[in-house]
């Protein structure tokens, strides 16, 4: 997003330097070109602000603990992987 922002902050001073050098004619495309380019900068700062914001306010918060967990068989060591449970309730081996 700062990437952006820079390029969009030197593509406004370019418009405004332009517009200090241009003619009559080309006023109305450069000024209307300004005000789209001075809006998204306006929108990726307010964009940036929000989300430090969400961060500020809940990064003491726990969202999401995703765990994988894996067995090993104690003597082998190798792998354990489990098909489903038979009847008895016993882990059927794949």
């Amino acid at each position: 997003m700062s990437k952006q922002l820079e390029e969009l902050r030197a593509e406004s001073a370019d418009l405004r330097n332009k517009l200090s050098t241009s003619t009559v004619a080309s006023l109305s495309d450069l000024d209307s070109r300004l005000k789209q380019t001075d809006s998204r900068i306006g929108k990726l700062e307010n964009e940036s602000r929000i989300a430090q914001q969400i961060v500020r306010d809940y990064s003491d918060s726990v969202c999401l603990i995703y765990a994988v967990l894996g067995f090993k068989d104690k003597k082998s060591g190798t792998q354990l992987k489990f098909a489903g449970i038979d009847a008895n309730g016993h882990p059927v081996a794949d």
